[in-house]
């Protein structure tokens, strides 16, 4: 990839862009190899929200949950996975970024989901992988609207509730039985 196009703020803009669906991606994708309902790390352990999960609302565990559904409903392996996330961080969509910047990653992503559309053909046939690659791409941009989703929901358990203060979350950390 041609590095001297992406100066610094461009390139923290798009790893600010990217970066959380990729967390979702990946997260996802580790707990459905563990077949398990929620996100779980490679390692086994859960990710700290300061909240636990008996605690959470029905859009809280969405938000926090819904990915590895999605992933379960795609049937998705490791092949599919590492292309689907190289998709999701070769992303051109970030605002601020040059014309030039854009065209190459969009070159770039071009080339990873073809080589996904091939590969899904290839191991389910034409008509089953088409269709597969499409509902994979649906899932991908459906990653950045749910992180659009994650941002204004914290957003406004910020500025407008209680909860999320650095007081009780360090009050939950310590006091927590886990």
């Amino acid at each position: 990839m041609h590095k001297n196009v992406f100066k610094n703020q461009f390139q923290l803009a798009w790893t600010r862009g990217v970066a959380i669906a990729g967390l979702l991606l990946s997260s996802a994708y580790y707990a459905y190899i563990k077949k398990s309902n929620i996100v779980i790390y490679p390692d086994g352990s859960l990710p700290f929200h300061g909240k636990a999960e008996t605690e959470l609302n029905l859009l809280e565990q969405n938000l926090r949950h819904g990915v590895v559904t999605q992933i379960a409903d795609l049937k998705m392996d490791q092949i599919q996975y590492a292309m689907a996330r190289a998709v999701v961080a070769l992303s051109d969509c970030i605002p601020g970024m040059s014309d030039d910047a854009k065209e190459i990653l969009a070159e770039e992503r071009s080339k990873y989901a073809t080589g996904l559309l091939r590969y899904l053909q290839n191991k389910r046939g034409e008509d089953i992988g088409t269709k597969i690659f499409a509902e994979t791409i649906a899932f991908i941009n459906g990653l950045y609207r749910r992180v659009e989703y994650n941002q204004a929901y914290f957003t406004y358990r910020r500025f407008v509730t209680r909860d999320n203060t650095k007081a009780k979350l360090l009050s939950q950390l310590l006091l927590s039985n886990d």
